[in-house]
């Protein structure tokens, strides 16, 4: 009985609720909406032709049109702001009439301002207004009525993906998959739920799915369920990488996971690419998106940090096709709060109706082309935040109140598909370079950051030496795993997160000694790799007598210095390898080598190598010589002097290298009125808020030249702590002999860079009318004006730049190995550690002079990249020049420079292959092979090609160990798309500007 009389008592206080509560939320919502088309909308329609009865005292003194939409009885009806003369009294209503006999009454409440209805159309059309009084018509008032935009807002839901930052990495693996879970109960709980507010969601990064599916396999129908009803996407790249300093490959790499792997699991296309917090992208993205099927990207810069407030308020397009290099293209949206936009969301109606309608009048106001925009919205926290139900609440309430504007909880390939179908031809196609703001974040581990670049070039060599190993070697077991998982890691070292949110706390080294493991595993797995394959390739090649092979991974012929360390072994007697030379197998010259010890490696013995075959190698056989026979040679190290065949070096002894006289084009090409000379060390600091910019530099303390018979070298030592145990550094500046460049070798033994500092060597040239290209993976610009707006004004470069002479038809090549970062003209960056808004100094900023600064490391971060850096390493930077005529060869330099030398010392060999040999070749010289490995599905070989200088070229493979049977064009994740004719033993195919072609090769050797 108590339990009945309970029941209905609560059924009583449902009812008054119902009847009293509920009605008086409705009108104090509607009270809100009213206050916030009154307080917008000031905009007055003009009316073609009016009409007034004579001595009428109220009429209708403005109409003011809104982008509010309702829909009655199947008809959709604008919402429109009048204003009477006068308070209206009873009996008072307004007619709206449209063509096709629509009419809609709307009776006036006792108010001078109220808002009506009139049926819409989508073409401009008349309107006719009617105040009609009592039944009877007192004014008409005929508009040539423009329809208002039916607002689509869609909104993507994410938890921004930081690999770290938050927390330790291993608990970041943990709440991922926490996140991951909480975002399918929420798609469970909403099944039901109207089409437009139905749970969303979107994956970041597509390791967000592979983490989740390692610990929950059982999972995966639910995610093949979402993905199939276009209730999930995972956009295609893995992680946010600074994909500026990644290696060529890596680009591709990161997206074969979501298009090779998870897209035939989850039975969908994965058509988007997401990069958020990042704060600039290369161009060359541009490109090997579109190839690898990825028609749209979605950009979400960060909000403020460190150049990312200038992204911000950019006047730029947010959307717009993004074209490459080669002239292809992808659709872009660059969102205009980071991923935390429009945070009214998370909250209730009342608070987003204003603020979303503020939102899109901005929109309006400043002339938006579309209908349409896209919103990404994280949950209550910015990073790996916990995804929160509400927003779908808020859509589902809004979308009952409203036709348009509609909340669509969306994909973002909902988004750039509806954009893409409605308004493709009138979305403007931008050209250029976007420069990370935040790149040089990298170099605050500048010892890290420089293994990591010799790591892409390591891999690189490593996939074409198995590659070769397995066409050559029966029985070889091409490591498949063991390379994608190095692969791996090293796309995690280069993810963005470098550390926690505090970087004083200890949670920050803990992040970033994960991330290290990941570089250093990647790193000892690639070289046993590599190790291994050279002794397994080396016994393919015939010879009775100890040889050394010397493996050539580039896709030209070029001289390498090998520097091969010596062990006690029981077929070369290290005391009378002095007295050896080497035969080369293909001119039957006589090369001499010489032991030298090695500060890093012991006794190594060193020899030049020369004109080592295209993706081949060459062996050259030891035999022993009595007497080594005196080498005439155009060496000369002496005080003041260094000089071979090509160059005239002028060193200082307090200044270091100051005069660099190339013989060939009879020219100094340092720049004599510079105020830093050629390599010299700048410590920067920056500190008070960058009021305090002071940069030192420092006199050479020592100075040692060395001569051989093939280098000649001279070392600066300088000690700017005044203690060399301090701070030391010994700059080796070597020439070779018969070789055309300069190489500089940077040894800090040791370093130490603190808060508020950082290390540039300068590069002063001297090139008249100059044009600056810097080269970054699958792209070369110009600075400035190669570049989107609003990006940063410093560069990574992954191996060359180039200054060209517009006039005088040559150019410089300066190269870097380790080093990323460069300034150009001067060192203009500022540091803004400590400073809430970035000031980027002198922006935008066009060089002046064609000055290099390599700015090897900096610590003026103030969140997640580590305060100070110490410890010590090697830095490395080559130096040639060129005439027009040899501009299609301008990458080459960079390349030899950072790729590593492959050599093995055999007893003897087996096989059947000649002493030299060339696995592949190509042509002409403005073609490159960018990557050659086993495909991933075993079928046959990948090779990429890419056109390097910015002219269509016609390229041609020949495989003159190997005979194709067949081949075909693929995409870049090595889908077959077109199958290649093969009429003779090469493939041959025309090449576009910057163009990237992946073919797929059969065959056998």
């Amino acid at each position: 009985m108590i339990l009945i009389r309970r029941t209905k008592k609560m059924r009583r206080i449902m009812i008054c609720l119902t009847l009293t509560i509920f009605p008086l939320l409705a009108l104090a919502q509607g009270k809100i909406f009213e206050d916030v088309l009154q307080k917008n909308f000031e905009q007055s329609a003009i009316p073609r032709k009016s009409k007034l009865e004579k001595g009428a005292k109220i009429y209708i003194k403005k109409v003011q049109p809104t982008f509010f939409f309702v829909e009655e009885q199947g008809m959709v009806l604008q919402l429109v702001k009048i204003e009477l003369s006068q308070i209206a009294g009873k009996g008072l209503k307004v007619k709206a009439l449209r063509a096709g006999n629509l009419v809609y009454e709307n009776p006036i409440p006792i108010s001078s301002k109220s808002i009506i209805k009139i049926p819409d159309l989508r073409e401009n059309a008349e309107l006719e207004l009617k105040l009609i009084e009592n039944g009877k018509e007192i004014q008409s008032l005929i508009f040539d009525w423009i329809p208002a935009r039916q607002w689509k807002v869609y909104i993507s839901f994410v938890s921004h993906l930081d690999i770290g930052y938050t927390d330790l990495t291993e608990n970041v693996f943990k709440k991922r998959n926490q996140i991951t879970e909480t975002a399918l109960k929420y798609a469970e709980q909403t099944k039901d739920f109207p089409e437009d507010a139905r749970w969303r969601w979107t994956s970041e990064g597509s390791w967000e799915i592979k983490n989740f599916l390692q610990e929950h396999p059982e999972r995966l129908s639910e995610l093949q369920r979402l993905a199939r009803e276009g209730r999930l996407e995972v956009c295609a790249k893995l992680v946010h990488m600074h994909i500026e300093t990644a290696g060529y490959e890596s680009l591709f790499r990161e997206l074969y996971y979501a298009k090779r792997e998870l897209e035939p699991l989850l039975g969908t296309e994965i058509l988007t690419a997401n990069l958020t917090d990042v704060a600039g992208i290369p161009w060359g993205e541009a490109t090997v998106m579109p190839v690898s099927g990825v028609k749209y990207f979605l950009f979400n810069p960060n909000l403020s940090y460190r150049g990312a407030n200038i992204i911000h308020k950019t006047r730029f397009p947010q959307a717009y096709y993004w074209q490459g290099p080669d002239a292809r293209s992808i659709l872009t949206w660059r969102s205009k709060d980071s991923y935390g936009e429009a945070p009214y969301l998370l909250t209730n109606y009342a608070n987003a109706l204003p603020r979303l309608t503020e939102l899109l009048l901005s929109y309006e106001k400043n002339n938006y082309a579309y209908d349409a925009i896209h919103l990404t919205r994280t949950g209550p926290e910015w990073d790996n935040t916990i995804p929160k139900l509400e927003p779908v609440l808020l859509i589902k309430e809004w979308n009952q109140n409203f036709k348009y504007p509609r909340l669509v909880s969306a994909t973002p390939k909902m988004f750039f598909e509806y954009l893409e179908k409605n308004f493709g031809k009138q979305i403007p196609v931008a050209k250029g370079d976007k420069p990370d703001w935040w790149a040089d974040g990298v170099i605050t581990e500048a010892k890290e950051e420089g293994i990591s670049r010799d790591l892409h070039h390591k891999l690189f060599a490593t996939e074409a030496l198995a590659s070769f190993a397995s066409l050559v070697s029966p029985g070889y077991q091409y490591p498949v795993k063991a390379i994608d998982d190095a692969y791996f890691n090293s796309i995690m070292f280069d993810e963005h997160t470098w550390g926690f949110h505090n970087i004083y706390a200890k949670e920050h080294q803990q992040i970033f000694q994960q991330k290290a493991g990941w570089l250093h595993t990647a790193l000892d797995n690639t070289e046993k790799i590599q190790t291994d394959t050279l002794s397994i390739l080396a016994q393919q090649i015939a010879g009775s007598e100890p040889c050394i092979i010397v493996f050539n991974p580039l896709p030209w012929r070029t001289s390498v210095l090998v520097r091969k360390k010596l062990e006690a072994n029981e077929f070369i007697n290290l005391d009378k390898i002095a007295n050896s030379r080497l035969i080369d197998p293909e001119t039957n010259q006589e090369i001499y080598g010489e032991l030298i010890n090695s500060r890093e490696d012991g006794r190594q013995f060193e020899f030049f190598a020369p004109d080592i075959p295209a993706f081949g190698y060459k062996s050259f056989k030891i035999v022993s010589c009595g007497k080594i026979n005196q080498l005439t040679s155009s060496l000369k190290a002496e005080d003041g002097v260094l000089e071979n065949q090509r160059f005239k070096l002028t060193i200082d002894e307090k200044k270091g290298l100051v005069g660099i006289y190339d013989k060939k084009l009879k020219r100094d090409l340092v720049d004599q009125s510079a105020k830093y000379t050629m390599g010299q060390l700048i410590r920067r600091k920056q500190s008070l808020f960058d009021l305090i910019d002071s940069r030192r530099t420092f006199n050479i303390d020592r100075i040692e030249y060395i001569a051989d018979r093939k280098s000649a070298s001279v070392k600066l030592y300088t000690f700017p702590a005044g203690k060399p145990e301090e701070f030391s550094l010994i700059q080796t500046i070597t020439l070779y002999d018969g070789e055309d460049y300069i190489d500089l070798e940077n040894y800090f033994t040791p370093y130490e860079n603190r808060e508020d500092e950082a290390i540039y060597l300068a590069f002063p040239f001297n090139v008249p009318d100059f044009e600056i290209w810097y080269e970054t993976p699958y792209g070369k610009s110009r600075p400035f004006y190669e570049q989107l707006p609003d990006y940063a004004k410093f560069y990574v470069v992954s191996h060359n730049v180039e200054l060209k002479s517009k006039s005088e038809n040559f150019s410089i090549i300066w190269s870097t190995k380790e080093a990323p970062m460069v300034e150009f003209g001067e060192i203009t960056k500022r540091g803004n550690r400590l400073i809430p808004i970035y000031n980027p100094g002198k922006y935008p900023w066009n060089p002046d002079k064609p000055h290099i600064y390599s700015e090897i490391m900096n610590n003026y971060q103030s969140t997640n990249f580590s305060p100070f850096q110490k410890g010590e390493g090697v830095w490395h930077y080559r130096i040639t020049a060129i005439d027009a005529s040899e501009s299609d060869r301008a990458h080459r330099s960079g390349w030899e420079l950072s790729m590593p030398e492959l050599s093995i010392l055999m007893k003897s060999g087996a096989g059947k292959l000649p002493p030299s040999g060339s696995l592949v070749k190509v042509s002409p010289d403005n073609v490159m092979i960018t990557a050659f490995k086993k495909a991933e599905d075993g079928d046959g070989y990948i090779l990429r090609i890419y056109e390097v200088s910015g002219k269509p070229a016609q390229a041609r493979l020949e495989f003159p160990l190997l005979k194709i049977s067949e081949a075909w064009f693929t995409d870049g994740v090595e889908r077959n798309l077109e199958k290649i004719l093969i009429k003779d033993p090469d493939i041959k195919t025309s090449l576009g500007a910057y163009e990237i072609k992946t073919i797929r090769i059969k065959g056998g050797s």
